[in-house]
């Protein structure tokens, strides 16, 4: 009796020791704004972009430098979420032209409640978390690393999607956690007067 009741004892304090050394699993901030760096198989270039973020909002932007019609221009996309329009104004020296269309997607809020451990790791030199998880329904796989710090600001998600044979990595720089001023989501009235109804060939793609 005095046996089993001494591996019962040491099997509580396995299972203790086993969730102690379990990090909480990272959560998704509901406002930001960081700098990203993007790369995506069978492309040579990666794309940095700064991105605003705000869902008491339902809104968010992307500032960065994209490709549209063969030439690089700097671009601010605005994702307005509760309008569902979205806009991308483009800039070059002394130019500008402006688009818009219906947005049909919903605002990015990443769900890391399904993510399973794998251990710790370092990214930049940065003590990293290190954590897999898949979306059977879209045949997606994911990876996450976020800071072993207190503020556990996520620092790399990698995304493989299967049915497009395809994979690309998301690497976060500059948090900040503030809730965003929502002049950041206005565009310039002289802009939007301005504004043009996307077409087929106009190609509007983020990556």
């Amino acid at each position: 009796m005095k046996g089993l009741l001494i591996i019962a004892t040491l099997a509580v304090i396995f299972v203790a020791l086993c969730a102690a050394q379990t990090p909480q699993k990272p959560l998704w901030p509901n406002f930001f704004s960081a700098t990203i760096l993007h790369s995506e198989s069978g492309r040579r270039e990666r794309e940095w972009f700064r991105w605003f973020y705000d869902a008491s909002q339902n809104k968010d932007r992307w500032d960065g430098i994209v490709h549209w019609q063969g030439e690089p221009y700097f671009a601010n996309l605005y994702f307005d979420h509760a309008a569902h329009v979205e806009y991308w104004v483009f800039y070059q020296p002394q130019f500008f032209t402006c688009i818009h269309r219906p947005l049909n997607r919903t605002i990015p809020r990443p769900d890391f409640r399904s993510v399973e451990y794998y251990g710790k790791g370092l990214i930049d030199e940065q003590p990293v978390y290190h954590w897999s998880g898949r979306d059977a329904a879209r045949r997606v796989n994911y990876q996450v690393w976020d800071r072993q710090s207190n503020r556990r600001d996520i620092v790399r998600i990698d995304v493989d999607h299967e049915r497009e044979h395809r994979a690309e990595s998301f690497t976060f720089y500059e948090w900040d956690l503030t809730r965003q001023d929502p002049s950041i989501f206005t565009i310039p009235e002289e802009v939007k007067r301005q504004c043009n109804r996307a077409t087929e060939a106009d190609r509007l793609e983020l990556f």
